[in-house]
């Protein structure tokens, strides 16, 4: 009878400590890896403008200056960094490359040739969350801003050009973390992301102020996948 009591008591002292430990856990470090799959761009304008004292000599004509652009599906790698508190907001960093392959859509009166066109981007940034709930399974939203470093490379057209460009880059993802035994992690989700500026200068004509400017403005949803471990 008495060890059938001890066994009672410490199955109860068991399911007393296991929550609290749970919580004591359930903060610390995430570090993952994946990909990101962007297929949708809900926005995908491109405009040819010219800057300079010989402006009107050079500037494109108006059929030119914003046409419509078609990205193909790219996959992009994703590294994260996230440290969660107890409370459930994190806060970290993530690295992000893609390579974007496209093409201006240009009307038949222009050309019958769309030109092609790959850029390459390098992102590094901050980011915020919250995770609603903070056991084995955690969903969260997630928000932040990237330093984009970007590369034009459209050398395949008649026009040969190889542009370097910075630019700021927000960003707003959802999805659900699922934290395995011995710390490894699964995850997936949604995400949106906004190039705030994404212009790159050329420079046109015998005087060196004059620039031809190429602006890509690109809004795609990407759909993230990512394993990683938790210490």
């Amino acid at each position: 009878m008495k060890k059938i009591l001890l066994s009672l008591l410490a199955l109860a002292l068991l399911a007393i400590a296991a929550p609290a430990a749970q919580a004591a856990d359930s903060s610390g470090n995430i570090i993952t890896v994946g990909a990101d799959v962007q297929f949708v761009n809900l926005l995908d304008s491109f405009k040819l403008g010219f800057t300079g004292p010989d402006k009107a000599k050079f500037a494109p004509s108006e059929a030119l200056k914003t046409r419509q652009v078609e990205y193909s599906t790219s996959v992009g790698v994703l590294l994260d960094y996230k440290y969660a508190f107890k409370c459930g907001f994190f806060v970290g960093g993530e690295f992000l490359y893609e390579s974007l392959d496209g093409k201006v859509i240009l009307p038949k009166s222009v050309s019958d040739v769309s030109p092609k066109f790959n850029i390459s981007l390098f992102n590094v940034g901050a980011l915020v969350g919250y995770y609603f709930l903070m056991g084995q399974a955690r969903p969260y939203i997630m928000g932040g801003v990237d330093i984009n470093t970007e590369k034009l490379d459209s050398g395949k057209n008649d026009i040969d050009v190889h542009l370097q460009t910075t630019s700021p880059n927000l960003f707003l993802g959802g999805g659900c973390d699922w934290v395995a035994p011995f710390g490894l992690v699964l995850g997936g989700g949604l995400r949106f992301d906004y190039d705030l500026l994404e212009t790159f200068h050329d420079r046109a004509g015998a005087n060196s102020a004059d620039k031809t400017t190429y602006t890509f403005n690109r809004l795609p949803l990407g759909v993230v996948a990512h394993i990683g471990y938790k210490f």
